[in-house]
């Protein structure tokens, strides 16, 4: 048998292990167990009961999906609120509760968000008008477009 590039302590790894075993793939420790650094499903269903709580307090529905998307209706949430303001906000939340609720981080709240709530958005200013802004603007759209004809 040749090996390449190996240590003198994996190549004895190998070899006690074929002594044990026979030739046989070798399993990591620690297979089938969860990671440290993975959430509870209770974080997880805190930050999405933040954010859809948020979404139907201050949001902005729009009454059906937008064209070549499938699934839930947008909810536009204020253009002037942030990622940061929210996690900002949802901070201040769990610590108000009782018994305080464990906080995950920025990122993590943000891939939460991002993967289990995708409808949720935050609205850019051009998207976050109210319906006296959209009627006014269709108005000066149609005046144009009878003007030039």
């Amino acid at each position: 048998m040749v090996v390449y590039d190996v240590g003198k302590h994996a190549l004895q790894n190998i070899t006690k292990h074929m002594q044990e075993y026979e030739v046989v793939a070798r399993n990591h420790q620690n297979s089938g167990r969860r990671p440290s650094k993975s959430h509870n499903y209770e974080d997880v269903c805190a930050v999405l009961h933040f954010i859809s709580n948020y979404s139907q307090e201050v949001g902005i529905p729009q009454s059906a999906a937008s064209r070549c998307r499938d699934g839930d209706a947008p909810v536009y949430l204020p253009s002037d609120s942030t990622n940061i303001a929210m996690h900002k906000a949802y901070q201040d939340s769990c610590a108000e509760m009782t018994p305080p609720t464990r906080v995950v981080k920025y990122s993590t709240f943000n891939n939460i968000w991002r993967s289990c709530v995708p409808h949720i958005k935050i609205a850019s200013p051009r998207e976050d008008v109210c319906a006296t802004c959209e009627r006014l603007r269709k108005a000066v759209s149609d005046a144009l477009r009878k003007r030039k004809n």
